[in-house]
C-alpha cells in the first residue's frame, strides 16, 4: 500500500536572510506504517503492545532532526563562554573562543585572530582582525547536546530541508572537552 503524502507551504524564509521562496514540505502520514503494525500484532496480549510501543517507528528519521535554527538568547547560553572545535565542508578543522564579552579567538592553521561576535536578529555574526578574514553572519542549528551546524546567511547551497537534517552546513563544531555528538557524512 502506498504511503499518502500531503503537501503545504510554509512560512517564507526570514527576510533578514535574503530568502523570499516558499518552500513546499512534505509529510508523511504513519498511515501506512500503522497497516503493518497493526498486522504484526494481530494476536499479541495488550500487555506486549505496550511493551513494543517504544520501538514503534513514530521518532523522526534522524536524531540529528532539529526544527528551526536557535535564537540569539539560545545561541548565547549554549556557546559563550565555550571553547568550540569546528570544521568546514572542506575538512578544513578551526577553534575558536567564544569570549562572554562577545569577542572571540579563532584559530586556523596555528594562526590566531581577534574577532567580534554580534548579532543580526538571531543570525551569529563575526568579524575579524586582520580584516583578511571573512566572518560573516550565520544561522546555528544544534543536532544532539553537543554539535552545531553554521549556514551563512548567503548560502544557496542548503535549502531548508538540509538544515533541518544537519546537511550542506558551511561550517560544524563541538564544545571543547564535552563527547561530540555530529554524526559523520552528513555535509552533503
Amino acid at each position: 500500500m502506498p504511503i499518502k503524502t500531503h503537501a503545504f507551504r510554509t512560512a517564507p524564509s526570514r527576510e533578514s536572510t535574503g530568502e523570499n521562496s516558499y518552500e513546499v514540505v512534505f509529510v508523511l502520514t504513519a498511515f501506512a506504517n500503522m497497516i503493518g503494525v497493526l498486522a504484526a500484532m494481530r494476536g499479541m496480549s495488550i500487555a506486549a503492545i505496550l511493551l513494543a510501543a517504544p520501538t514503534l517507528p513514530f521518532a523522526p528519521a534522524s536524531a540529528q532532526f532539529a526544527s528551526t535554527p536557535l535564537n540569539q538568547s539560545q545561541i548565547a547560553t549554549r556557546l559563550f563562554g565555550k571553547r568550540l572545535i569546528g570544521e568546514y565542508a572542506d575538512g578544513q578543522s578551526w577553534a575558536e573562543n567564544f569570549n562572554t564579552d562577545g569577542t572571540s579567538d579563532y584559530v586556523q592553521d596555528g594562526r590566531l585572530s581577534v574577532g567580534r561576535m554580534f548579532f543580526d536578529l538571531d543570525l551569529l555574526c563575526f568579524s575579524y582582525q586582520p580584516q583578511e578574514l571573512t566572518g560573516g553572519c550565520f544561522e546555528v542549528w544544534q543536532r544532539g547536546t553537543n554539535c552545531f551546524d553554521f549556514y551563512a546567511r548567503t548560502s544557496i547551497i542548503a535549502s531548508r530541508t538540509d538544515r533541518q537534517f544537519g546537511r550542506n552546513w558551511d561550517a560544524r563544531a563541538w564544545i571543547e572537552g564535552v563527547e561530540a555528538t555530529c554524526q559523520a557524512g552528513l555535509i552533503s
